[in-house]
């Protein structure tokens, strides 16, 4: 289990230590960090697949799978820190639930990289990370839309 390095440890670590720029630019440089690892190293790519697609639910890999889940809990606590100091600073809406934003961030970085996994010929990780990123980053701007009535 020490031998195992999840990709984003290292980022939440980083990001930690920084505090040079603003939220938003952390998400962005949490996200093309972690995307420029998994596509451009070997080493990183080889142990994110064992993790997140070949891991058998079993006593062995137990410890593996905790760390995996410990490692998301972190990552996801790092992005609703982003998005509360962002809405502090007025980046973004104030209308708006850190917690829920920062799991579909995850969960957006999270599918973008499976599905990159199963065929990375598709498309390049690190472009369509940067777009997706600025597109949700986009909305978390804009101004709030009316509610539709439903009759």
């Amino acid at each position: 289990i020490e031998r195992v390095h999840l990709p984003f440890d290292e980022i939440i670590k980083e990001l930690q230590e920084d505090l040079s720029h603003n939220p938003l630019s952390r998400l962005q440089h949490i996200l093309t960090r972690g995307l420029e690892l998994i596509q451009n190293d070997e080493h990183t790519l080889r142990v994110f697949e064992i993790v997140c697609l070949k891991v058998e639910a079993n006593d062995e890999m137990s410890a593996v799978m905790v760390k995996r889940e410990e490692s998301r809990q972190a990552f996801i606590a790092l992005i609703e820190k982003e998005i509360s100091s962002a809405i502090q600073a007025q980046l973004i809406r104030a209308d708006q639930h850190p917690h829920l934003i920062a799991l579909a961030y995850h969960s957006m970085l999270d599918g973008l990289i499976y599905n990159w996994m199963l065929k990375p010929e598709n498309f390049n990780l690190m472009q369509a990370g940067q777009v997706a990123s600025q597109i949700f980053i986009d909305g978390l701007q804009a101004a709030p839309r009316p509610s539709a009535s439903l009759t």
